[in-house]
């Protein structure tokens, strides 16, 4: 204005002066956000799916485990039965065992399928029930030359292969009927208590002297080896057996 004076303002300038200063989160709410990266979400659905992975895997593990113990606890069930109905032949037969399992069925075991092992996929025990006794009639292995009078530990029948389950160990039923759990771990152990306890007997029979008994013919090794099997009782809830990772 001519003179020097101050500038008049006008009533437009005056309400701009006195609008407020538009704040930060206000300017982040206009101002759009990039994109997530792509690379981001497809790492999210990666680790989402690898976490449901080590569950789904664990839970199918379980199920094989229990599957696995339950064909072991059939296993044992029926090698108990085959014990007892091997020690009912002896009362029939002045205390000697049958020669093989041809002399058991049907007799003292009326039901063939019971020479199966339940964790294997044979029906060899059809030829049995067929009356054909071959090599492969039954999933286990008969010990003959037994009595009811040797010492109630001796084997009397077992499992034919570590393979019945799967590597594991095999289950054995004894000459009192009792039945054992024995692990791979101790699978040399086992044959050569095989070994050991046939010696005994073969001493014993040649010695002529059956009426004195065995015991003296078993000796300490035999003794110590007879002591290594992990009974499974009978009327136990469960039957804990030594499944670890799968062997190779």
């Amino acid at each position: 204005m001519p003179g020097g004076g101050p500038t008049p303002v006008t009533k437009g300038q005056r309400s701009l002066a006195l609008k407020p200063e538009p704040k930060a989160d206000a300017l982040a709410a206009v101002v759009p956000r990039p994109p997530k990266s792509r690379a981001r979400r497809t790492w999210s659905w990666l680790l989402a799916a690898a976490a449901a992975a080590v569950v789904i895997g664990a839970g199918a593990m379980q199920l094989v485990q229990q599957r696995r113990t339950a064909m072991c606890a059939d296993c044992v069930s029926q090698l108990r039965s085959i014990g007892c109905a091997i020690n009912g032949y002896s009362e029939d037969y002045d205390g000697e065992f049958p020669p093989s399992w041809r002399e058991t069925y049907p007799d003292y075991i009326n039901n063939a399928k019971l020479f199966k092992c339940p964790a294997t996929e044979s029906d060899g025990w059809r030829d049995l029930a067929a009356g054909t006794v071959t090599a492969d009639s039954s999933g286990y292995a008969y010990v003959p030359g037994l009595n009811a009078c040797m010492p109630g530990d001796f084997v009397v029948a077992h499992d034919r292969s570590l393979a019945n389950h799967h590597g594991y160990g095999r289950c054995v039923v004894c000459v009192d009927a009792h039945v054992e759990w024995w692990p791979a771990s101790r699978e040399a152990d086992f044959q050569r208590l095989l070994v050991l306890q046939k010696e005994a007997v073969d001493r014993w029979r040649a010695s002529g002297k059956l009426h004195e008994g065995l015991e003296r013919f078993v000796g300490p090794e035999l003794r110590r080896l007879m002591d290594l099997g992990v009974p499974c009782r009978k009327g136990e809830a469960s039957v804990r057996f030594d499944f670890l990772p799968e062997p190779h």
